[in-house]
């Protein structure tokens, strides 16, 4: 018997040739996947997720042989709550969504918003979606509204789906594109059969999210299929684009959004800003951009009624306890005290107003 080392192609499922042809057998147990390869007998074990049922596969296509592979691709839905985490409403929303659509990679962003703070939850979810792949589905549940009148929406966005209540979660990413596609929520097919007055997180959003996952899958199988046959050119992925969310429900065009604040200038040249919301640590992330601060220079700035000169560029330039001025990691001003809390020492939240000017020296 004799081992060869099999390349990146034996772990990928041939199409449209003999099963004996080009690629073996993908044996999964568990989070140990053997490949048999067809032209040796040999025997490959390696450390890999692979589910045993796989609701998204995206196809690689060789032209150039005719070939096609299956790569297993899961999609991912990630979850945004104010819910906490000493109750039980996350697990059941994910239960719900592993029994509608159990291949999905389930992603916590946060359930710590504070409650019902829909700014919150807007500018976090909003910092957080860039890093995930294309074609995530983002299920938002802050929802001080549950059980009203208002509607429950699935907006298209260029990377991905935005699920949750029409209150103004989704408020950013609708500035960034304003022509992304709103659907409301109003089939009864996609949700559970009983809807709860309290519980939507559950019984809408929950079953919706898990419903896209499917299509999701569904679409990118169908547009693979169409690729192969017109497509020409060398090895690449084929994504799906957008899904068809008409039979979700019908189209919104006044989604609910609210005004996010913007830095002004005064007559006196100094800048008015505000702050957007407090996070964990207590530190006032601020209206004001990186690139203002760029076009601004050397700053000096007031509030809570004290007063900071500079910008720091890391906490450890400055002493335990002190007020400091820095640019966070979503690049914008953030108002911290190292090692403690500004938001509780200053007493300020969300749309506390603070200013800044110009100043001659003063980069710390």
């Amino acid at each position: 018997m004799t081992r060869s080392k099999p390349d990146e192609s034996d772990w990928m499922m041939p199409r449209g040739r003999s099963a004996f042809c080009r690629a073996g057998l993908l044996v999964g147990l568990g989070r140990c996947v053997f490949t048999v390869c067809h032209s040796t007998t040999a025997l490959r074990f390696r450390e890999a997720f692979m589910p045993r049922r796989l609701s998204v596969r995206r196809l690689l296509v060789d032209h150039r042989e005719g070939v096609g592979y299956n790569v297993p691709v899961m999609t991912i839905i990630t979850l945004t709550t104010d819910f906490g985490a000493s109750d039980g409403y996350v697990g059941t929303m994910k239960g719900v969504i592993l029994s509608i659509a159990p291949d999905v990679r389930l992603v916590d962003i946060t359930h710590e918003i504070a409650p019902q703070n829909i700014r919150q939850a807007a500018f976090v979810l909003h910092t957080s979606a860039p890093y995930f792949p294309p074609g995530t589905i983002h299920l938002a549940v802050v929802d001080p509204g549950v059980g009203s009148q208002r509607r429950a929406l699935i907006v298209q966005i260029s990377r991905g789906c935005l699920v949750g209540p029409d209150n103004g979660l989704f408020t950013v990413f609708l500035a960034d594109e304003p022509k992304a596609e709103c659907r409301a929520m109003t089939n009864p097919a996609f949700t559970l059969p009983r809807v709860s007055a309290t519980f939507h997180g559950r019984d809408v959003f929950a079953p919706v999210a898990a419903h896209l996952a499917l299509r999701l899958a569904h679409s990118e199988a169908r547009r693979a299929k169409e690729s192969l046959a017109r497509e020409a050119g060398t090895l690449h992925f084929i994504q799906g684009d957008k899904l068809d969310l008409a039979e979700f429900g019908p189209r919104v065009t006044d989604p609910v959004t609210f005004t996010i604040p913007q830095p002004t200038q005064q007559p006196d040249g100094a800048w008015l800003g505000h702050v957007l919301y407090a996070d964990h640590f207590g530190n006032l992330i601020t209206s004001v951009t990186h690139d203002l601060l760029q076009r601004i220079g050397d700053v000096e700035m007031s509030i809570g009624g004290r007063r900071i000169v500079g910008i720091h560029r890391t906490y450890a330039q400055a002493e335990p306890g002190e007020l400091v001025a820095l640019v966070g990691s979503s690049g914008r001003l953030e108002i911290s005290i190292v090692n403690g809390n500004a938001a509780r020492t200053l007493g300020l939240g969300l749309d506390a107003p603070f200013t800044l000017r110009g100043m001659q020296a003063g980069l710390v």
